[in-house]
């Protein structure tokens, strides 16, 4: 498991859990990030817009990592948790991928046409880090405020 730590701190139809999360499960397709991205839409009025903003933007990196490096068959799902939690937001992206990468945020060169989802993520998250076990998941939190 890789931790990156700083401060304090179209898929199937989203299940609603008792404690509180949201998951679905996304086909691995084009269509993939703007499902995730709806799933944040729920959030909207209990969060303050700009960890939604940052949390949208987050999530479309991740899952389109997915979509794009991991691959992924039609029969292998992405599969995407929400959860707030006492002053956190969490997201979980976790797929069945046969991709591996070193999970460490540099500043890419410039000129260099990709490698900065990593570094992106970095910056827009409060914590993040990657598991791999069977699959890979990678998670990342916002400390959040109620509205």
């Amino acid at each position: 498991m890789v931790n990156r730590n700083r401060g304090n701190g179209p898929g199937g139809p989203l299940s609603r859990q008792g404690d509180g999360s949201v998951r679905s499960s996304l086909a691995p397709d084009v269509d993939a990030p703007a499902a995730a991205r709806r799933a944040l839409d729920g959030l909207r009025g209990q969060l303050e817009e700009e960890v939604i903003d940052r949390s949208a933007l987050v999530l479309t990196e991740i899952v389109t990592n997915s979509v794009t490096h991991a691959g992924l068959t039609a029969a292998q799902p992405i599969d995407l948790k929400i959860q707030v939690f006492s002053g956190c937001l969490r997201l979980e992206v976790a797929d069945e991928g046969t991709r591996s990468f070193d999970p460490v945020a540099r500043l890419p060169h410039a000129g260099q046409n990709s490698g900065r989802g990593l570094w992106m993520i970095d910056q827009l998250t409060d914590r993040w880090g990657v598991e791999f076990t069977h699959s890979t998941r990678v998670w990342c939190e916002f400390d959040v405020h109620p509205q």
